[in-house]
């Protein structure tokens, strides 16, 4: 079988795009910290912790990304390593979160408009304006309640899921949240409920003293707008004051805060509520204004939309003229298959960024696999289905724009957008001109393209069984010709929505005139996007698909939680990385951290090729034979060799693996200790190879592609090990054949 180095296209493009690190709260390379000095189109330059610039050319920052050299973070939670991160909120918290955030999203874009909102006064709303007072807020409550509701139970209507009506506060209760909202720049992390135990630790300060001084860092937000230092000195003032008479009746007397400590009462009271008490309510809203001058999208990651569809192979095909070679059978395989597409489009230039096919129907699965695939390097997937040119777009985006489907609308899908700093914004349900770029991507596009898979290796959609009897539908050959057509076709055909520019000479330009954000480093992605799962923590650390991850916080961990009395098995959440198994992040109970495999497993090896050496493993040695981390590293690089290793990873056609799935990996290949037999560090991996076969579907350890995920796991679950016979010699000692029930560490 033919093969090629991965990357090697018949049209080279060196495409170095300008990393925007204006908002990065902390830039990191190799390690070292730096914060930015300025940037421009030519150069960035950054300054570390002794004060001394250096340069930096765009071509450098890329070069150190794509050796994940380079990392920043943004903001405060969403992706510092060393905060909690919101997807693991508890599920509950995170619905009524977006819930408040919905309504309040619904008051802005009212208030916005006025009475004259549509639907509002045929709703029974009689007021001549919309505020956040009491009395108008008594009579909108009601209304934005019925709204937010509706909309969520119309993107129910897939899947079965019944829908609970959720009531809103109170007006005053409605008011604080609005101002916590504001002032957080509409981040639906301010709206997490932060209860989790009896309450808070009672302030060190005598409350009497603290009313004093709130009442005077209030001074701060009004109309005379006095600096910091002057209402400090009015506090002053006051408790002198204050204390004279006081002492004379003999009372305790008022203590005075530090200056420190007063600023930041003042800036406790939140932007929102300082700008609105110093510059007028009517500032303050356009300041903290969601939705800004319509839509002027000109960078890329501005605006990014999202759709599903099924396809209609039928049509597609008959198009394309494919229908005439086909046989009855196969036509009418071909009209029972149930093939989804989510489609991932940026605005500013029409490129492409994400496509992902399923069997199944749209869930929160594939549109957070679309999400990833959005914000991630692809170069491989061109490489592997054999594109003439790099699908180099990825990036962080600003707002995701989608509909009101479940997939859309699930609390995980959500958490991940405001993980990665993005706005979530809904459209109308079955409103298409709100998502126009990319709902006639195939109406138009398809019937362009497909015609160019006549008379090549599109007939083999339909494949038949070893018998020759039982057709079934190739989804990973329809992927993959379809993505090819994408990449090579659609982004290189002049678009009327550009002007005649093509999507890919248009995010060229556009990567070089603004900045985009800066893609993710693996840590990070890591953390998002991570599969998570609950590990027992032992001596050895925590184990996944029998490698131990050590830490000394697992540790510390394991004898804090052993020492409660009647306490179960210590054990954390961990999230796994399905290409890179070297680290994993282990929630300690405050934050997640970064623990490294305890054997020298190289970087880079995927849970793919990590499964699928263990399986050959099995099939060719003994029952009851060592697992040498050697061998299986032979069977790993003989995997990307043959180009399964690269066509596994491309995921085409297959589904993220579920944590239940990694599970019955586990049982079925991992029942043993793996033996670290190298003295030092693992050799280098081999490279990624890609087969030129159009059949070749890779590693088939994680295939799912059944009508549910449910039904496949339990296939999974019933799957059959083949492993030889075990030798005539057995152990005594092994626990396999004699388990005494007493469990040692060692």
């Amino acid at each position: 079988m033919a093969v090629a180095a991965p990357l090697a296209f018949d049209r080279p493009s060196v495409v170095v795009p300008m990393y925007y690190l204006g908002d990065a709260t902390r830039i990191i390379v190799d390690d070292k910290d730096y914060v930015l000095v300025s940037q421009d189109v030519k150069k960035t330059v950054l300054r570390d912790r002794n004060g001394f610039d250096e340069e930096f050319s765009h071509e450098q920052i890329y070069a150190l990304h794509c050796e994940n050299r380079f990392r920043i973070e943004r903001g405060s939670s969403e992706l510092a390593l060393a905060l909690p991160n919101l997807t693991d909120v508890a599920t509950h918290k995170l619905e009524r979160a977006f819930f408040y955030a919905d309504a309040l999203d619904e008051f802005v874009k009212i208030q916005a408009v006025g009475p004259d909102y549509p639907g509002l006064r045929e709703a029974g709303f009689k007021r001549k304006k919309v505020t956040l007072g009491a009395a108008c807020l008594e009579d909108l409550i009601p209304i934005i309640e019925k709204t937010v509701n509706e909309q969520s139970m119309r993107g129910t209507t897939r899947g079965g899921t019944v829908w609970k009506w959720r009531k809103l506060v109170c007006p005053r209760h409605f008011y604080r949240l609005f101002n916590v909202y504001a002032e957080n720049g509409f981040r639906v992390e301010s709206l997490v409920s932060g209860h989790n135990g009896p309450g808070v630790i009672p302030s060190r300060h005598h409350p009497d003293d603290l009313l004093v001084w709130l009442d005077h860092a209030k001074l701060y937000a009004t109309k005379k707008r006095p600096k910091v230092k002057a209402a400090f000195q009015m506090l002053q003032a006051k408790v002198f004051e204050l204390n004279a008479e006081r002492e004379l009746r003999g009372q305790r007397l008022h203590q005075m805060p530090s200056a420190e400590l007063f600023a930041k009462m003042v800036k406790s009271l939140g932007k929102y509520y300082i700008v609105a008490g110093r510059l007028g309510e009517d500032i303050a809203n356009a300041s903290f204004a969601s939705v800004r001058n319509g839509l002027q999208i000109r960078r890329p990651g501005q605006r990014i939309e999202m759709d599903e569809w099924k396809i209609d192979l039928v049509t597609l095909l008959t198009f394309s003229g494919l229908t005439r070679k086909m046989t009855d059978e196969e036509l009418d395989l071909i009209k029972s298959a149930r093939i989804w597409i989510t489609t991932v489009i940026d605005v500013a230039t029409r490129a492409i960024l994400a496509m992902r096919f399923s069997a199944r129907g749209p869930s929160k699965d594939s549109s957070l696999a679309a999400l990833e695939m959005a914000v991630s390097n692809k170069t491989l997937i061109s490489s592997v289905i054999g594109a003439g040119s790099p699908w180099l777009y990825n990036v962080l985006f600003s707002t995701l724009v989608t509909d009101w489907g479940p997939a859309y609308r699930a609390v995980e899908l959500r958490a991940s957008v405001a993980q990665l700093r993005g706005e979530h914004q809904f459209t109308a349900a079955g409103w298409a001109a709100g998502r126009g770029h990319i709902e006639s991507l195939f109406k138009t596009q398809s019937l362009r393209f497909l015609h160019w898979f006549e008379g090549r290796t599109f007939a083999n959609v339909v494949e038949r069984g070893p018998n020759g009897a039982v057709a079934r539908l190739n989804v990973d050959e329809l992927n993959r010709l379809l993505v090819r057509a994408i990449v090579d076709i659609y982004h290189h055909t002049p678009h009327e929505g550009l002007g005649g520019e093509t999507p890919h000479n248009a995010w060229l330009r556009l990567t070089a005139k603004h900045g985009i954000l800066p893609p993710l480093h693996p840590d990070q992605r890591r953390h998002v996007f991570g599969t998570k799962m609950r590990r027992s923590i032992s001596d050895k650390g925590v184990r996944f698909l029998g490698i131990h991850y050590n830490h000394p916080k697992l540790q510390q961990m394991r004898r804090d939680q052993a020492a409660l009395p009647g306490s179960k098995a210590p054990s954390t959440d961990i999230r796994i990385d399905r290409f890179s198994l070297r680290k994993i992040s282990f929630f300690d109970g405050s934050e997640w951290v970064t623990a490294e495999a305890s054997m020298g497993l190289p970087d880079d090896v995927s849970v793919w090729e990590w499964v699928g050496a263990a399986k050959e493993h099995a099939a060719i040695h003994r029952a009851n034979a060592k697992m040498k981390l050697s061998v299986l590293l032979v069977a790993v690089n003989d995997l990307r060799r043959a180009g399964h290793a690269a066509t596994a990873r491309a995921e085409l056609g297959t589904d993220v693996p579920s944590a239940k799935q990694y599970a019955v990996a586990e049982k079925n290949y991992f029942d043993r200790e793996i033996d670290d037999d190298f003295d030092g560090p693992a050799p280098d991996l081999a490279e990624l190879q890609i087969a030129h076969d159009p059949l070749e579907t890779g590693i088939d350890a994680f295939r799912h592609l059944g009508t549910s995920r449910a039904a496949v796991e339990s296939q999974a679950e019933a799957e059959k090990v083949v492993r030889p016979d075990p030798s005539g010699f057995m152990n005594p000692a092994d626990p396999s054949s004699d388990d005494d029930g007493l469990d040692f560490e060692y």
